[in-house]
């Protein structure tokens, strides 16, 4: 095999940006969420004036957008919801539901934003627990949640969330959604309880089979018995509008939001209440660098584009605060540019074999955390490297990954077309694969210096059985002794971002002296009130597209009740 020479190679999409089509209407992406930065100033506006400001250079890039202009157009509603995520859409048929004039706009020609990438529900207490006898305790989720996050989440807006699931799970069944029990995917749960009954379902009845370029097989099906629900109902979804700025009166409060259709066409949407569920801010270089603290070209973002911030760049100019996991995103750890998330390629180059710098140090237990840990262990390393030979890459393609490497990514399941596919990226020029007989020349064609030393150290620790150095399990220490030797340079890869508004426990978003700002409601991706600085895969598996599913529901409740329906 011929020596691989470094350059940047042109990423794949991770999980793709193709669009699913879903009967009259689509299935597609969403905009975006953010957020903390210091010192930005709160916006002020004047009666009925759109929340926005010209450029300046006291603020971060990604809070500097052109005002969107007059309205060509006023429409009237009881509710405005601003993206056609699975938030969004949960919260228009709940509003439907409740007698609210709601209209949903949709920046994108189609429906799905970042839920149409979801696997799976966090659903304590639901029916599939009663039903099979399983029941939690929810104090002991919230301690759980609050312990690993650092007492940063609301435990009255944990409360109320956590609450909410089991009505939910049975509601989303109404309106066409299927769930499949976990069948201990997770394996030990926390609690006590068997995860499949009590802890976690899978989106769909064929569950969360990954690979697909318009979304995982589970997040699909819920969009498209939703849009089917919405399309039945004839429920008003603005595609190709895009929400632009909020519209405040003279007191602050939110008076309805200004949006541009594809035509330039500004249109002013009047209501005493919107929503801001947007999607997250994982396609915006400015947000990712300066809100998550990463170097835009090291991730992959698996997932749609269009989540550029939108919500969360609202939300601040309106006066929201930011919440304290504010640039939190949730990673899973090492991504081969060219591979998707979920192939025999993606999960071959995943195995916790040797994982080394850019200098060709080791840094880290290769194997001793589940995903979002790993990923966020490996965030600042300016270059990652898998290292690997043709033996292991061998005995995974005929016995599949390493047994016990069950933490959400990678997996021990079979990798039968690994060899294959590495083979065919090679032949089509993915230069993060770097190939060489010796590690000799294995560190010159990576510029990892150390890399030789650093294998040598780990093959010794192998033959003893004992990691002395990063305590990995004797079970996952394989030796690298002969050639030819690989080195695939991995890039962080992420699913969303979790990072954004402060919100209280009815979801309302809260300015920076805690007053809540009347009208204005940030949920799903744009709020960062679940999270601490890490995605909590441990205590609450599946808690984000949970969250957008139920914030939803919730937030139409209280507009409902607000407005005396």
């Amino acid at each position: 095999m011929s020596e691989l020479s470094r350059r940047n190679f042109l990423k794949g999409a991770g999980l793709g940006a193709g669009a699913l089509v879903v009967g009259a209407s689509s299935v597609g992406a969403l905009a975006g969420c953010s957020p903390q930065s210091a010192n930005e100033p709160a916006a002020t506006s004047s009666s009925g004036e759109a929340a926005t400001t010209g450029a300046d250079a006291s603020q971060p890039s990604y809070m500097n957008r052109a005002p969107v202009g007059e309205p060509e157009e006023t429409v009237q509603a009881d509710f405005v919801i601003c993206g056609a995520g699975g938030c969004g859409m949960a919260a228009l048929l709940q509003a439907d539901d409740l007698g609210l004039n709601a209209i949903l706009l949709e920046k994108k020609q189609v429906a799905g934003g970042t839920f149409a990438f979801a696997g799976v529900s966090f659903a304590p207490n639901s029916h599939f627990a009663t039903d099979a006898g399983k029941h939690v305790d929810l104090n002991d989720i919230i301690k759980s949640i609050q312990v690993y996050n650092h007492y940063i989440p609301s435990t009255l807006l944990l409360k109320n969330y956590l609450e909410e699931i089991p009505e939910t799970v049975t509601w989303c069944e109404s309106v066409g959604v299927q769930f499949m029990d976990m069948g201990g995917f997770f394996g030990d749960a926390p609690y006590g309880v068997e995860m499949p009954f009590s802890m976690a379902l899978a989106y769909g009845a064929d569950g969360m089979s990954m690979g697909s370029e318009d979304g995982t097989l589970g997040g699909k099906t819920v969009i498209e018995a939703f849009v089917a629900e919405v399309e039945k109902r004839g429920l008003d979804i603005r595609y190709s509008t895009a929400a632009q700025e909020l519209v405040q009166d003279a007191s602050g409060k939110i008076t309805g939001v200004l949006a541009t259709d594809d035509a330039g066409k500004v249109i002013k949407f009047e209501a005493p209440a919107v929503l801001l569920c947007t999607g997250g801010w994982g396609s915006n270089p400015d947000f990712l660098r300066e809100l998550g603290k990463v170097n835009p070209d090291r991730v992959i973002s698996s997932g749609y584009d269009g989540r550029d911030g939108d919500g969360v760049y609202m939300a601040r100019k309106a006066g929201a605060a930011w919440a304290r996991g504010d640039g939190t995103i949730m990673f899973y750890g090492p991504h081969l540019p060219g591979a998707t998330w979920g192939d025999n390629l993606y999960n071959g180059v995943y195995q916790p074999v040797l994982w080394v710098d850019q200098n060709g140090n080791r840094f880290m237990n290769e194997g001793g955390a589940n995903q979002m840990e790993v990923g966020s262990a490996i965030r600042d390393i300016p270059r990652m490297f898998v290292l690997s030979n043709q033996s292991e890459i061998d005995r995974l393609t005929a016995e599949g990954g390493f047994q016990g490497n069950d933490n959400g990514a990678g997996g021990s399941g079979t990798l039968e077309q690994f060899k294959e596919m590495l083979e065919k990226q090679i032949a089509d020029g993915n230069e993060r694969i770097h190939v060489a007989d010796t590690l000799d020349a294995l560190a010159s064609a990576t510029g990892a210096a150390n890399l030789k030393e650093t294998v040598e150290r780990y093959n010794q620790l192998c033959a003893a059985g004992v990691d002395e150095d990063f305590q990995k399990d004797a079970s996952f220490l394989r030796p690298l002794e002969a050639g030819p030797f690989y080195a695939f340079e991995c890039d962080d890869g992420f699913y969303t971002t979790v990072g954004g508004m402060r919100i209280n426990e009815d979801i309302l978003a809260v300015d920076d002296n805690g007053e809540i700002i009347e009208g204005l409601y940030v949920a799903g991706c744009d709020t960062g009130a679940l999270c601490g600085d890490i995605y909590d895969f441990t205590s609450a598996p599946g808690e984000q597209s949970s969250w957008a599913l139920n914030s939803g529901r919730m937030v139409a409740k209280h507009v409902a009740q607000a407005q005396g329906k």
